[in-house]
Formats: structure tokens, C-alpha cells, sequence
């Protein structure tokens, strides 16, 4: 069975302002311990709070934080099964609600982030749903991509769709409660943020909307759209991510390099700062890259090999006196090799990350908070490095 990635290659253009960071040699970590015998994951979805996975296709399990309905009736940190459904094949969580897709069908739960309401069927504004509400009106849906403040969904016609706020990445026509006309066409990929969202389409041009005040329209001018913008110089696009929680997206082009933009860390609060004025070239990692996600402080990818590369992203924190008017820039540090079985797919959280094995096992690293991790620990304060990564076990005894 092929393993389902989930939602989401290039030549670029010359000429992001940002100069290119020479390529560097790697660090590598330890070499992992022998991986356990295969697992039964097809699809990953790792969130700020929260994680799920889909199981043979028909399984939706997820642990960490159970506020706000994100583990449904339970409450956490699991790993729990949520549901059983014929033709599970993308799921995706955000900070307070997640969505999955059945059969070409949309369903959500959670806590909507947008007033009155984040997807169709909340009877109250601001009611936290622990059983999955359907996104009524679509179908034929095959990934979805669960933002701060709207979800938006990618059809197999190749129409992007979304619902939510308007003004940080629904789109024009959408509401909390119904999706809006299509945004963009012949989609590849799709991704969402805190306030906005992007696409990538066949011909490998990258189309965002949204909130553009933090860079995430780099080249545009343009500081807020409803309407898809295009991104000028990015050429042979195949996947674009961005970060759940923050400003910070990514491209990866179809001979495996990368390209970013937007801000690292949270500018808002003065904790962060521009990548750049525009597109950044990110420092080689050696191969290939086959997968790319982002978070508001790092990258993760994904080799042709297997292999999983962090990529920090150093956000020097604002004086709470200074002025704004000139952002601190944000730096690329050289890539680190982490010492994990071979992946198909990574995620990556608050303080927590998770990786998908070409043995379709998850293995997760970080902080536990909240049992993010998948082993039912919270009290540990100590991190986990990715060489000691917990494997998460999807078992009876935490079905619930």
C-alpha cells in the first residue's frame, strides 16, 4: 500500500535581495537505534498542540492536548482513537481544531479560532465540538489544510476551497460557515498559517492570500489579499509548507532546493524577526530534498534517502523599547542531519516534532508537553533528543 503524505518541484528564478548562504558541511548526529518491526501509519499530521495519525486507511488516532475537543470526548493525552472511517486519506490539526477527509468528505472538530465559528454545523458561536461536524456543500476533497483562522481544502479537480475568515486566508466568498469560491486552480499542494494560506498549481507558480504584514507576500507589495497573489520568482514549484502557528513558508522546487520567506518566531510580540525583504535561498543539505515542513522557529525535511534534516531558524528577540520600523533579520542556520530511521514525512509543533517512517512507524521528539510526544508522559520537563525519538504505539490499552 502506498503511504498517503497528506497535503501539500525548481528552478528559481534569480534574485531574492537576501544573499545565499555558501553551502556548509552537515552535522550529523548519532546513528538511531534499530527501528521495531513495521507499523500500520499511512498519514501524519503533526499540530501545535495535538498530532494524528490515520491507520490503514480507516483508523484516525491522535494524543497530546485534549483542550478544546481536539482529542473529541477524551481527555489526553492518548493516544486514542478517535474514529473508524472507510477512506481516511488526509487529516490536519491546527492550534484548537482539526479536520480529516473520508472518502472525498470533509469532517471537523474543535474549537473554531475565527468568530462566530471555524467550519459549518456549529449551532454556537465558539462551542468546542468534540464529535466531527461535516463541511456540508463539497466534495471530492483530497488533502486539507487546517490554518489559525480558516481551513481551506484542495478538491481532486485541483480547485482550492476555503472557509473561515476572509481577511487571514478563507478567501473571497467564505464565511465561518460555508467555503467561498475557488481561489486557485490546477492545484498541487496546499498549505495554511496563522493568517494566511498558499498553493502551489501544475505549472509551478505559488499563489498566496491573506495577511501579508509579515512578509508571507514576498515581492508583492502587498500587506493583505483576498484574492490569490502570485508570488513572483519561484519557477517549478512542486510543494509549499508553512508554519501552523507563525509567518514563516517554504518551497521546494522540483530539483529539491529550498526557498523561504515570511518571519521567523512571533514579530507581534517582538519575539521574532524578517527572514528577509524577500526570498531566501536555505542552505543546501547535501541531496536531494523530497518533503519539506515548517515551523515558526525551524525546518524540517525530508531527503530522496530518507534522511531528516533540522534547520534552525535564530530569531534574535526585539528590545521592548526599540523601534519597529527596522526589523531584525532572522538567520539560517547550517542544516543538522538527525539521527532517525529513514522518513517519508515530518511535522513539526510547538517544542515537539514528529517523523513518519518508511516503516510506518511515528517517532516523536521535543518537549512533552501535554503528551505530545504519544508515550502518556507530561511531567518530564527534559527535552527529547531525536536520537532517543518515543514511538508512538497505537494499542488497545489507549484506544479509549
Amino acid at each position: 500500500m502506498a503511504l498517503l503524505l497528506g497535503c501539500e518541484t525548481v528552478s528559481l528564478r534569480p534574485a531574492p535581495s537576501e544573499p545565499t548562504e555558501p553551502a556548509a558541511p552537515v552535522a550529523t548526529e548519532t546513528a538511531a537505534p534499530a527501528t521495531p518491526p513495521p507499523g500500520r501509519v499511512t498519514a501524519l499530521a503533526v499540530g501545535p498542540r495535538s498530532n494524528c495519525a490515520i491507520l490503514d486507511e480507516h483508523e484516525l488516532w491522535c494524543w497530546g492536548s485534549g483542550d478544546d475537543g481536539l482529542l473529541g470526548p477524551h481527555p489526553g493525552p492518548g493516544p486514542v482513537r478517535l474514529l473508524t472511517a472507510e477512506g481516511l486519506s488526509a487529516v490536519s490539526v491546527g492550534g484548537a481544531s482539526l479536520c480529516f477527509v473520508a472518502s472525498g468528505e470533509v469532517q471537523c472538530l474543535g474549537r473554531p479560532q475565527a468568530p462566530p465559528d471555524l467550519f459549518t454545523g456549529y449551532r454556537h458561536p465558539g462551542e468546542a465540538r468534540t464529535a466531527p461536524e461535516p463541511v456540508r456543500g463539497i466534495d471530492g476533497v483530497r488533502a486539507v489544510a487546517v490554518g489559525g483562522e480558516a481551513t481551506c481544502l484542495l478538491r481532486d479537480s485541483g480547485s482550492v476551497h476555503c472557509l473561515g475568515s476572509p481577511s487571514a486566508g478563507g478567501g473571497p466568498g467564505a464565511s465561518t460557515r460555508r467555503t467561498g469560491a475557488a481561489i486557485v486552480q490546477e492545484a498541487r499542494s496546499l498549505t495554511a498559517s496563522g493568517a494566511h494560506a498558499c498553493a502551489s498549481t501544475g505549472d509551478g507558480s505559488v499563489w498566496c492570500w491573506g495577511s501579508g504584514h509579515a512578509g508571507q507576500l514576498p515581492g508583492t507589495e502587498v500587506r493583505h489579499s483576498v484574492e490569490a497573489v502570485l508570488l513572483p520568482g519561484l519557477a517549478d514549484v512542486r510543494q509549499v509548507a508553512a508554519a501552523p502557528d507563525g509567518s514563516l513558508g517554504c518551497a521546494l522546487a522540483g530539483r529539491g532546493s529550498l526557498t523561504c520567506w515570511g518571519a521567523a518566531g512571533d514579530v507581534w510580540r517582538r519575539r521574532g524577526a524578517m527572514l528577509g525583504e524577500g526570498l531566501v535561498q536555505v542552505p543546501e543539505v547535501g541531496e536531494p530534498i523530497r518533503r519539506v515542513r515548517v515551523g515558526a522557529l525551524e525546518i524540517l525535511t525530508v531527503a530522496e534517502s530518507g534522511a531528516v534534516y533540522r534547520i534552525a531558524v535564530t530569531a534574535p528577540e526585539q528590545d521592548p523599547e526599540g523601534s519597529t520600523t527596522t526589523p531584525l533579520r532572522a538567520r539560517l542556520e547550517r542544516p543538522r542531519r538527525l539521527a532517525l530511521p529513514p522518513a517519508v514525512d515530518v511535522g513539526v509543533g510547538v517544542a515537539h516534532r514528529c517523523a513518519l517512517g518508511t516503516d510506518r512507524n511515528v517517532r516523536c521528539w521535543g518537549h512533552r508537553i501535554g503528551g505530545r510526544l504519544g508515550d502518556g508522559d507530561s511531567s518530564d520537563p527534559r527535552p527529547v533528543p531525536a536520537e532517543e525519538a518515543v514511538l508512538v504505539e497505537f494499542t488497545e490499552e489507549t484506544a479509549g
